[in-house]
């Protein structure tokens, strides 16, 4: 679901399972809801129409685009869900395993998404002032369903369980009375781990150049795209993985501070009192968190 494996583990020993079933359902709804390329999705319909004429979307759509757009602003665009068509770009040279061609994307360098977008909070509507615009919430709706998931788990009187979205995790409580440890991936071996973080009711949600990338004549093309140059982007980071309070936050800011590089991310999740790991060729860096290096 919502374009990865989804793992849901609950510790309880007095939990319905069928509260899995309804949580997994869930996350379904929501994926209906999101998908960029489902035709029968709400973002797709609102991709579709919102430049001819303000589009009115669910309370749900408006609540992940408005708070999306909270982080594209304290971001000032490393963070941008405005980026849609040009992600469509890379998608197919992803299938491809060729970058496209500089005329493909010529017209997005520099291109800031998220300033032609309009909401109007009265009505519910979403309007985009440019035909360039285009929303896409990958870097986002994860974070957002993990953290609908975990309310409906509370609500159903869970106090014990680990939620993996596809490395986005959310520790809910604690497991036999102890922080949950969550390891933190080596972003220059995928199969090792840089070290480990102990965390309760918190999520940590990690970004990196190891996934979803691919090497042509010799260069290797990530999937995290920098809208200063169009293309994917080239800071100091290898890895960086968010902690805070909320897996959407956590999402957002994850992506963010992977574009701007070590030194602006850093000042940035201090600022939204985020801890976090981040892993450079030249060190590992980490503030706010238990982080024990493994090696």
């Amino acid at each position: 679901m919502l374009g990865t494996f989804i793992t849901l583990n609950i510790y309880d020993s007095d939990v319905d399972e069928g509260i899995v079933d309804n949580c997994f359902e869930l996350v379904s709804q929501y994926e209906k809801m999101f998908s960029y390329y489902d035709s029968s999705s709400e973002l797709y319909q609102l991709n579709q129409n919102a430049y001819k004429n303000p589009f009115k979307v669910s309370d749900e759509m408006y609540d992940i685009i408005t708070e999306s757009l909270d982080y594209c602003r304290k971001t000032d665009g490393a963070f941008d869900i405005g980026l849609g068509r040009l992600i469509e770009i890379w998608d197919k040279a992803v299938i491809s395993s060729k970058p496209p061609n500089s005329d493909e994307i010529s017209d997005y360098i520099g291109f800031k998404g998220y300033e032609h977008i309009v909401v109007n909070g009265i009505d519910k509507t979403v309007y985009f002032s440019d035909e360039r615009v285009s929303i896409h919430l990958g870097a986002c709706a994860k974070g957002f369903v993990q953290d609908k998931a975990v309310t409906f788990l509370k609500e159903c009187g869970v106090k014990s369980a680990l939620l993996d979205f596809g490395g986005s995790i959310y520790a809910l409580g604690t497991k036999d009375s102890k922080p949950f440890s969550i390891g933190i991936t080596d972003p220059t071996s995928e199969s090792e781990l840089a070290g480990a973080v102990q965390i309760t009711d918190l999520s940590v949600v990690t970004s990196g150049n190891y996934r979803r990338f691919f090497e042509y004549n010799g260069v290797v093309y990530h999937h995290i795209i920098d809208s200063a140059t169009a293309f994917p982007s080239q800071s100091d980071i290898n890895g960086v993985s968010v902690i805070c309070e909320s897996a959407f936050k956590s999402d957002c800011l994850s992506t963010a501070s992977f574009v701007l590089g070590a030194e602006s991310a850093e000042a940035l999740l201090s600022d939204e009192n985020c801890g976090y790991v981040i892993i450079t060729d030249e060190s590992v860096r980490s503030n706010g968190v238990i982080f024990k290096n493994e090696k």
